[in-house]
């Protein structure tokens, strides 16, 4: 499911030492993202408060897809490439120097497993160049099928996580992320599972997870 985006403004407004002036010490704005979740085993709703746990609500940091079909592969692909095809997006003009969305490329194939690559540049509009290849041939016609988005960089926006119980093992439960500034380097850890997602830089545990490392 696609998430609820909120722009917010950082801004200092300093008014006791004579005219007001107000000011941003952001280079660009922060998005508050905000996702509804079905958590339909008791498993799944362990995994999800443990994660918040380890995470110290507000204070940890980490990745999540911005689960939005940023990007559309419009040719195949060989396994070993790291030159990919795609819509033209302006990556260059428009993503390359976001600092938080459009570093990392999430791809996700239908089988429910996924690979993560950074981009290192777009050597032209139409093409992509990632870091490392995604390690899965595809034909054009499956390319084009697939779900590619870019991974935000976040920690939660909530001191508490509120869950609705439906069942005994069922619960439902709205998840909010704020954007941040920056990345963290070389290393990226990325753990799904079907009723929740969650990307971290640190450990986290998850019931039928696929785990990619990505520099």
């Amino acid at each position: 499911m696609q998430p609820k985006i909120t722009p917010v403004d950082r801004l200092t407004v300093t008014s006791s030492i004579g005219v007001g002036h107000r000011y941003s010490t952001f280079t660009e704005t922060a998005l508050r993202l905000t996702h509804s979740h079905l958590l339909m085993t008791k498993a799944a709703t362990k995994t999800l408060i443990d994660f918040f746990n380890t995470q110290q609500g507000r204070y940890g940091r980490f990745w999540v897809p911005s689960w939005v079909r940023d990007v559309k592969f419009t040719a195949g692909f060989n396994a070993g490439d790291t030159v990919v095809t795609v819509e033209n997006i302006d990556y260059e003009n428009t993503w390359k120097a976001n600092r938080i969305l459009g570093r990392y490329l999430f791809v996700l194939f239908p089988d429910n497993s996924y690979v993560i690559s950074k981009i290192n540049k777009a050597p032209t509009p139409t093409t992509l160049q990632l870091k490392t290849p995604l390690g899965v041939a595809c034909t054009a016609d499956e390319a084009a099928a697939l779900f590619a988005c870019f991974l935000y960089f976040v920690r939660f926006d909530v001191d508490e996580l509120e869950l609705t119980y439906h069942t005994a093992a069922v619960a439902e439960t709205e998840l909010t992320f704020k954007t941040l500034h920056g990345e963290e380097e070389d290393a990226l850890s990325v753990t799904t599972t079907s009723t929740t997602t969650t990307t971290s830089t640190s450990t986290s545990s998850s019931t039928s997870t696929t785990t990619t490392t990505a520099g």
